[in-house]
């Protein structure tokens, strides 16, 4: 329940110098070009505005590279900005679980007296701060998040990396890096998707027109190669489909890269020169017959042999490529030796860009890249280092602290218990797994903010609720675009791409908002703490210093994160939609090896040990199990983001999709209520149908979902209620078995009501 705060005076003067110092002037009637901030795909797009408000997007068909492309999160941003149901007042919650009103500066008084109150008695450890995958709405969001727990003194600095892909950065870590970017979608002639589809996900195809772009190089004779046990939107389009059984991602892998290295289909001369501890692989994926993985997974062990040939080419042919493993595969408890194996897979076949080669896609914002064709950072600890967590032996990783076990450090007492959480563009209750104990430990903090445009789960459990503007209410730039090309392969666009926009709608009337940024600065201020920024990008060395009596509006913080940038920012910022080509310095070249003398790693030790672990039958059956349960994509939302109607175009909340064969063996018909049951807990749901999957699979998506008692149709079942990690666990990331788990699908009893 939320009331107003009738006792409390307060006015809009604050909220309008916070509005002032994001967006300068109200907004006229009339078509602008913008930039999508819903999730990393960043369509451009063209909007149509009445008396400050958003009544129409579409794609904009102008752009280069999307030419018109956008999907119905992006074209339904109105429905986001004009919903009543979008907060428009910051909440605190009373003793009795209820929320009233309050304003910004009274909320933001409030919360740093209590972090000041923790940080004299507790020390800053007692404070954490996690940051979502909805980071993607403003470019200032990271920065400022991160400036403010450096100068509170915090390393609990969550994310959520560590409960998605954190395998990418850490096998990155364990293998080392080359000095030039990877071939990836610069002509490839094979492409091995594992786990991933990126017509719906935008991720593994690049940025734009996936779908066409797809087309065009299957036309031109590129190999797709699939491995997931759906045949989903993209295996559909595939010149080869591997559909096993989930949890048989690390055996194929393994399989497919001991094919390439026993029939010498790999890049010799690239590994002789540039790799050390072929030999060692080699011999720890003897184990990996295809015939026995084949068997273990349920497909024709010829089509794993079939899959290595086609993706490394004939021995001696030196084949582009990439290779790359979704969120299915680096949730299975083993994400890090996921990628290892899908790394090395690449690595062996040289699929990185050589001296004199072009780099297609060096950014816009970027600062202008020294490519050298060499490993230019030396293999290096994925985790050991960095602040200690007192569960399960974790400490900091190459993908950040292990946000799994952020739960335990909450319940867990002793010196160095975290006492609040600071929540920005997550939504930690539906996302977290273990829900229910994620809620006892959020729940029994001192202070929990949720930074949040919506009454989340996590909302419902916070003690301030501050909504923030929304992006269509605040300038941007395409930084976040830019950082994929340094993300891991498999993400950007194919060329540079670049894109200021000013805010392009008024803040709704009678609302008291602030931007993301402004939370941070707010309350650096009231602590007397400057704020040092640091730049989005890895070569850039720039800092930036705010006090705590600065006022910089977010013009002046754009300009400064595009410090250095490849294109100047007066030229991105004069430009209405994205820079032409004119303006794009032409592709850098990778220079030459200098005299480093560093290796690539293809025997890490642990990595050694954990594959060996797998040589057998490592998805143990379960009579009272016997399905199991997939994370699923969907085109409407962005992880725990926009969950909302005007998306969901009236469909159900989450179903759990099932073979229609199965479903007939059960005797449900589609839409029956169902209890999906695992050893950790049961959740609620519906039943639809899917011929697309492989028996004895259930496919459902993460992120949806209310509180524990609360389960509300619309918001659809919460499958991380499903999830634990006491003895399946990534051991280096501490992310857990969060795909390919065991359960039970039965009838659901019928729900009582009351009066």
């Amino acid at each position: 329940m939320i009331t107003d705060c009738n006792d409390t005076p307060w006015t809009h003067s604050s909220s309008r110098r916070r509005a002032a110092a994001v967006s300068s002037h109200p907004q006229e009637a009339g078509t602008r070009r913008t930039f999508c901030r819903i999730c990393p795909m960043g369509c451009p797009l063209r909007v149509t505005v009445e008396q400050g408000r958003v009544v129409a997007v579409t794609g904009d068909r102008e752009d280069p590279i999307y030419r018109g492309f956008s999907c119905v999160k992006g074209r339904a941003q109105p429905a986001f900005l004009n919903d009543p149901a979008r907060l428009r007042h910051p909440l605190q919650r009373l003793p009795d679980g209820s929320h009233r009103r309050i304003g910004v500066e009274d909320a933001l008084d409030e919360i740093a007296a209590v972090l000041a109150r923790l940080i004299d008695r507790r020390g800053p450890r007692s404070i954490a701060g996690y940051l979502g995958t909805y980071v993607i709405a403003n470019a200032l969001i990271r920065p400022f998040h991160r400036a403010f727990m450096e100068a509170i003194g915090s390393p609990m600095d969550f994310g959520a990396a560590t409960i998605d892909k954190p395998g990418k950065p850490m096998a990155r870590a364990l293998l080392g890096s080359w000095g030039a970017p990877a071939q990836e979608f610069d002509r490839p002639d094979a492409i091995l998707l594992v786990g991933v589809n990126p017509l719906v996900s935008y991720q593994g195809l690049p940025l734009g027109r996936p779908g066409e772009w797809l087309a065009e190089r299957l036309a031109a004779g590129t190999e797709l190669i699939v491995v997931d046990p759906r045949r989903s939107e993209t295996a559909r389009r595939a010149t080869l489909h591997l559909q096993p059984e989930p949890g048989h991602d690390i055996g194929i892998l393994a399989a497919i890269l001991r094919t390439v290295l026993r029939e010498r289909r790999h890049d010799e001369d690239f590994v002789s020169r540039h790799a050390s501890g072929s030999a060692e692989l080699t011999r720890a994926l003897e184990p990996f017959d295809p015939t026995l993985v084949a068997a273990r997974c349920g497909v024709d062990p010829e089509e794993i042999v079939e899959a290595a040939r086609r993706f490394a080419g004939p021995p001696g042919e030196k084949r582009r490529g990439y290779a790359m493993a979704g969120t299915g595969p680096n949730m299975t408890g083993s994400g890090t030796l996921v990628e290892y194996l899908v790394q090395a897979l690449d690595l062996v076949c040289g699929h990185v860009l050589r001296e004199g080669e072009e780099i297609a896609n060096a950014g816009v914002l970027l600062p202008p890249p020294v490519a050298r064709a060499e490993v230019t950072v030396a293999p290096r600890p994925a985790a050991g280092f960095g602040e200690p967590l007192r569960v399960r032996g974790l400490t900091a990783t190459a993908a950040g602290m292990p946000t799994a076990a952020l739960a335990d450090e909450m319940l867990l007492e002793g010196p160095g218990q975290v006492r609040a959480l600071l929540s920005i563009c997550g939504n930690p209750a539906a996302a977290f797994p273990d829900q229910r104990r994620t809620v006892r430990a959020l729940s029994g903090l001192e202070l929990l903010v949720q930074v949040d445009p919506w009454m989340s789960a996590t909302a419902e459990l916070a003690d301030y609720v501050l909504p923030p503007l929304m992006p269509f209410e605040q300038p941007s730039a395409t930084f976040l675009q830019d950082t994929q090309v340094l993300h891991a392969v498999g993400y950007g666009t194919p060329t540079p791409h670049g894109q200021y926009t000013p805010a392009v709608a008024d803040p709704p009337e009678d609302s008291d908002l602030l931007s993301e940024w402004q939370f941070y600065r707010g309350l650096a201020a009231r602590l007397d703490l400057p704020l040092t920024l640091r730049s989005l990008f890895p070569d850039a060395t720039w800092t930036h210093e705010i006090g705590p009596a600065d006022s910089p509006s977010t013009e002046e913080l754009l300009a400064v994160l595009a410090t250095g940038s490849r294109v100047p920012w007066e030229i991105v910022r004069g430009t209405d939609g994205p820079v032409g080509p004119s303006v794009i310095p032409p592709p850098p070249v990778v220079g030459p090896p200098t005299s480093l003398g560093l290796r690539f790693d293809l025997a890490n030790a642990e990595m050694l040990a954990q594959l060996a672990g797998h040589s057998g039958d490592v998805v143990v059956a379960d009579p009272a199990l016997p399905f199991r349960l997939v994370c699923r994509r969907v085109v409407h939302a962005f992880n725990s983001s926009c969950r909302h109607p005007a998306t969901q175009r009236g469909g159900p909340g989450n179903p759990a999709y099932l073979h229609p064969s199965d479903l007939a063996d059960l005797g449900l018909a589609e839409g029956a209520a169902v209890v999906v049951r695992s050893r950790q807990a049961e959740v609620r749901t519906i039943v639809a149908a899917d011929p697309h999957l492989r028996r004895g699979v259930v496919s459902m998506a993460h992120g949806y979902g209310d509180l524990p008692g609360l389960d509300r149709p619309d918001r659809g079942a919460n499958t991380s209620r499903l999830l634990g990690f006491a003895d399946d666990f990534d051991p280096l990331s501490g992310q857990p078995r969060m795909t390919a788990v065991p359960v039970a699908v039965e009838a659901a009893p019928p729900t009582q009501t009351s009066c």
